[in-house]
């Protein structure tokens, strides 16, 4: 098992993953370098992306952004479930020096109000809605299309039929050929360790939520260490199902797998079934998830049908983890160090 000293000690090398001590938009760089045939983010319906081409459409998108207008410090809140989309922006912001602002997907009318104006948010890129709640109705209740908002200047929508008055997120690509490749790599050049990459916001129980503010050194770091504990190789595969606007997602599970070269195998909203089908299919040897999701992998009516030999390790958090639920997903799931 890697330990954190030697996980930093290895990366004085950055031929080969572990990484620990680069930008987040770097980290994809030199793993496109080391590993650019290990696959590294595949979903069941595709797309499948190996290091290389992800590097490739992490770099395409940003030049779009900064043909629409992002710029290095700008804050773009990122307001989607577990869509492959989310993943590359997360790399392709931090290529531009951009500051990813990540949206809880339950968010209501007021409270997207207020982080949208708190976070002083120029760009939102959103999906059309997840779980009753229409995301595009919301942002016309709250004027986001009018100029309600002083700081928000564009919204791009991921999706088909895209409303009025937004930019489709295939426009931002087809506009990628107005930037130049040294213009991306001028401004990756000039970010920081530790500039500010990432806003996450608190759950605001005894106040208003709060933005915090943090840098390349805090995540990347704190995925490579958490990368170590769990033992992570490139011949690692994570089933991640946790949601990729919270650090459990984005930073435990993104940066975790990725700072050791391992593979995210994400599921865009949470599903018993399909977190075992991927799983089975894809021979996951790391699964996340919090105890409520681990029970409802264990009843799922066809649970015995999935092979889930490939398991090795993985986490449970985010509430109480019962001991009785523990010892259940150590055998029965198969996951001997989780």
């Amino acid at each position: 098992m890697a330990s954190p000293a030697l996980c930093e000690k290895i990366c004085a090398d950055m031929s080969r993953p572990p990484y620990r001590d680069v930008t987040v938009g770097n980290l994809l760089t030199h793993l496109a370098g080391a590993l650019p045939d290990a696959e590294a983010l595949v979903y069941a319906e595709g797309p499948r992306y190996t290091f290389a081409s992800l590097e490739q459409e992490a770099r395409e998108i940003a030049r779009g952004l900064i043909a629409i207008g992002v710029e290095p410090g700008d804050r773009v809140a990122l307001w989607a479930t577990n869509v492959p989309q989310w993943i590359v922006l997360q790399f392709a912001l931090a290529k531009i020096g951009a500051i990813l602002v990540t949206v809880n997907t339950a968010l209501r009318a007021s409270e997207i109000d207020y982080l949208l104006r708190q976070s002083e948010t120029s760009t939102l890129v959103t999906i059309q809605g997840f779980r009753g709640v229409d995301y595009v109705a919301t942002l016309d209740q709250i004027g986001a299309m009018r100029g309600a908002l002083p700081a928000l200047r564009r919204i791009v929508f991921i999706g088909d039929d895209v409303p009025a008055g937004l930019i489709a997120y295939e426009d931002v690509r087809a506009g990628a050929g107005r930037v130049r490749d040294a213009v991306l790599d001028t401004h990756a050049q000039r970010i920081g360790l530790d500039d500010v990459i990432n806003m996450q916001y608190t759950s605001g129980t005894t106040g208003f939520p709060k933005g915090v503010m943090l840098s390349s050194r805090n995540i990347v770091n704190n995925g490579c260490s958490l990368g170590g504990v769990l033992a992570f190789t490139p011949a690692d595969r994570l089933c991640l199902c946790v949601p990729l606007f919270h650090c459990f997602g984005c930073v435990i599970g993104v940066l975790g797998a990725f700072t050791h070269g391992a593979r995210l195998c994400p599921i865009e909203a949470f599903d018993p079934a399909r977190v075992l089908e991927t799983v089975h299919r894809e021979r996951c040897t790391a699964l996340y998830g919090v105890p409520t999701m681990f029970l409802a992998e264990l009843e799922s009516p066809d649970f015995a049908r999935y092979d889930l030999t490939s398991l090795r390790t993985g986490i449970m958090a985010g509430a109480l983890c019962p001991e009785a639920l523990m010892r259940r997903v150590m055998t029965d799931m198969h996951l001997p160090e989780i």
